[in-house]
């Protein structure tokens, strides 16, 4: 099993994401910069599921306005800088 690493700060300054092993997935947590605090878990691994399956997460980044992220998974090195996987997006919030 791949084990992400890194955090990504969010938009507004006071909290960040990271992965978080939870059995054999990971889960997508935010949490507040200041105190290190978990906030609220955005994303349960055990709970994205494609055609009835569960994809287990490797990697994840944000829409520019965090609307939406980009699941990554079955990553493999190619050459140099150079990789390919199957990649996911999930909706975390509606824009009206």
């Amino acid at each position: 099993m791949a084990y992400p690493d890194g955090y990504n700060a969010m938009n507004n300054g006071l909290h960040y994401t990271d992965m978080e092993t939870n059995g054999n997935d990971f889960d997508l947590v935010k949490y507040e910069i200041k105190t290190g605090k978990k906030v609220e878990v955005l994303v349960k691994g055990a709970d994205v599921k494609f055609n009835g399956k569960t994809i287990s997460l490797e990697g994840y980044s944000f829409s520019p306005d965090e609307s939406k992220i980009l699941l990554t998974k079955e990553s493999e090195h190619i050459y140099r800088r150079s990789a390919k996987s199957n990649n996911y997006i999930l909706i975390l919030k509606r824009s009206s």
